[in-house]
């Protein structure tokens, strides 16, 4: 019986194999499959994602040859946290609707937050980073409000005084009625790594060891770890808007819902 759907898949494969034409990926393909080069790239460092691909994916496999314009759409149906959709506005130029499909509810969230770029302020998100972190955040919030995520509850992989911290920082966000909101809320999620000792690992998390960036770690307050990432995130937003200051007519992103589609 094992052996049937084993042979089903192999005549699969050759199907495949004989519509599709293999290509060898040269470097370039090969450079742009991981998600380094995004960390230094405007909004696309938003949130480092250890599992997306790199912001010149496309223009590697020849796609920046397309002048997609308004009467047209590119579809992502797996988006993850935006990249692709982000790389036809930021690096390639698109004009085409750009629509995403994501499974996972907080990589939806963070894609929308990062392709819709156009709707934050600089200033206004300077204004109420700092009103986040006008008082000190707290140190004993109740653990029932903290996540059931057991990685938050491990002494191993965060202190309690920064769960606390973090878990005071969403709540303030939380109240905040302008659109920023959503651009502090994924700083938050951003600085929870830097503020940990774990390290990502392919699709598992290690604790980190006595040589890496304990020390480094230990010394970084809640408070500047957030102020850090934010300013982060303003001075992209300050960037692309005096880089697109002569752009007329720019349309803004449209998509199946206003943002990203979650797929739940």
């Amino acid at each position: 019986m094992a052996a049937e759907p084993a042979s089903h898949l192999h005549r699969l494969h050759q199907q495949m194999e004989r519509r599709f034409r293999i290509v060898e990926a040269g470097p370039a393909v090969q450079s742009a499959v991981g998600f380094l080069e995004n960390t230094t790239l405007p909004v696309h460092r938003w949130f480092r994602y250890k599992e997306s691909f790199g912001a010149s994916l496309m223009t590697a496999l020849g796609l920046d040859s397309l002048r997609l314009q308004d009467d047209t759409a590119v579809v992502d149906p797996f988006c993850g946290v935006g990249t692709s959709l982000l790389a036809a506005d930021l690096q390639l130029g698109w004009r085409a609707a750009r629509i995403g499909i994501e499974v996972n509810p907080f990589s939806a969230f963070a894609a929308e937050t990062k392709v819709t770029w156009r709707r934050y302020s600089a200033q206004r998100l300077e204004r109420l980073a700092k009103q986040v972190l006008a008082a000190p955040l707290k140190t004993d919030v109740d653990e029932r409000e903290w996540p059931a995520l057991s990685t938050f509850h491990d002494a191993r992989m965060f202190s309690r005084h920064r769960v606390s911290q973090l878990v005071d920082a969403v709540g303030r966000v939380s109240s905040i009625g302008e659109p920023e909101a959503d651009l502090l809320m994924l700083g938050v999620a951003a600085a929870a790594e830097d503020l940990s000792f774990f390290r990502k690992d392919g699709r598992a998390l290690r604790i980190l060891g006595p040589n890496e960036l304990v020390e480094s770690r230990e010394s970084l307050t809640t408070e500047r770890a957030l102020a850090r990432i934010w300013a982060r995130y303003r001075a992209d937003l300050l960037s692309l808007t005096r880089q697109r200051r002569g752009e007329v007519g720019l349309p803004k992103p449209r998509s199946t819902d206003g943002g990203l589609r979650s797929a739940r």
